[in-house]
């Protein structure tokens, strides 16, 4: 099973790429509601997410009803992501600057695609087991979340990205 998926699996996420002025004006409307995600794979509040649709293992931070208050708050990523019938989770996030999400994996069967609307250039990357890929602006990175993976940002601004949860099409 391979770390990384390439979009080619994937060819409705390109409408994602295709609205990063929209999307990233969301993302920039939601800084400040962003919750911190407080577990062992973070420090203090270097990581947080807005939650837009959940998955289960966000209903332990946040229920339903929250959630949905949020989505009033990007109208926009929230109309566009709804209508992609294969993303069954999706959520803004923010890594602080020189932060790392401590390697961890997810037993959910899904992939991950995490497309970028700010970071440092080579200064941010996923590792998925031994392999690694630096975020870039308007990419997208689609990656197993079942494996072992950690997030790190070495630079000296917040990674912003959007996440979207997919069925693993691959193998």
């Amino acid at each position: 099973m391979p770390n990384f998926q390439h979009i080619d699996l994937y060819p409705e996420l390109m409408i994602v790429q295709q609205r990063f002025d929209i999307l990233y004006a969301d993302a920039i409307r939601c800084m400040n509601k962003m919750i911190p995600v407080r577990d062992k794979r973070v420090k203090n509040d270097n990581w947080k997410v807005l939650p837009l649709v959940l998955e289960e293992e966000d209903r332990n931070f946040i229920n339903d009803l929250e959630s949905k208050k949020l989505q009033d708050i990007v109208p926009a990523t929230f109309s566009l992501l709804s209508q992609i019938p294969s993303i069954k989770a999706f959520a803004y996030s923010q890594l602080q600057p020189h932060s790392i999400i401590a390697a961890h994996k997810h037993s959910n069967p899904f992939v991950t695609a995490s497309f970028c609307l700010s970071c440092e250039p080579a200064s941010c990357y996923i590792k998925v087991n031994d392999e690694i890929r630096f975020f870039e602006e308007k990419e997208l990175i689609i990656f197993d979340y079942t494996q072992m993976h950690e997030v790190v940002n070495n630079g000296n601004l917040a990674r912003v990205v959007l996440l979207m949860l997919l069925e693993n099409r691959c193998c």
